[in-house]
């Protein structure tokens, strides 16, 4: 059954396994790194109650992570769509695989903010010209979404 799942999947997602296998790990690495820094703040501010860990960010946490994944999964769906359904419509796209690779590597680009983030809470120097160079980069992605609507 697992080999039959799995043979699916690869058919399914072909060479999308790589990506979407480095985005999950930014995910898990960006909850680990948030639990972390929450963890080196409550600590550092014991009697602060606005720093440390709380269950409840920690669960918003892990829906926004699941909410992640379904957006990656609509975007494919409609690049999908498009390319499937669109000639009927009249609707054509120079591309056929659009939406999906733009909305996963602007996801990827800010799960590294957060990590980002993350690691300067934790007392870890992060060079600010990472920080520049992901937004940038971030922003671009976005900028070339924009341009493809």
């Amino acid at each position: 059954m697992y080999r039959l799942i799995m043979a699916i999947l690869t058919s399914e997602i072909g060479e999308r396994i790589p990506c979407v296998a480095v985005f999950a790990i930014m995910m898990l690495l960006d909850y680990i790194s948030g639990f972390l820094a929450a963890k080196r703040e409550s600590i550092k501010y014991p009697d602060n109650s606005n720093f440390g860990l709380d269950s409840r960010k920690g669960i918003l946490g892990i829906i926004k992570k699941v909410g992640y994944t379904l957006i990656v999964m609509v975007a494919f769906l409609c690049d999908y769509m498009i390319s499937e359904v669109g000639d009927y419509f009249g609707i054509s796209l120079e591309n056929n695989v659009l939406f999906g690779w733009i909305t996963l590597f602007w996801l990827m680009l800010n799960e590294l903010l957060s990590i980002t983030e993350n690691l300067g809470r934790m007392g870890v120097p992060v060079p600010g010209y990472l920080k520049k160079v992901i937004a940038v980069l971030k922003s671009d992605v976005e900028k070339k979404g924009e341009e493809k609507k």
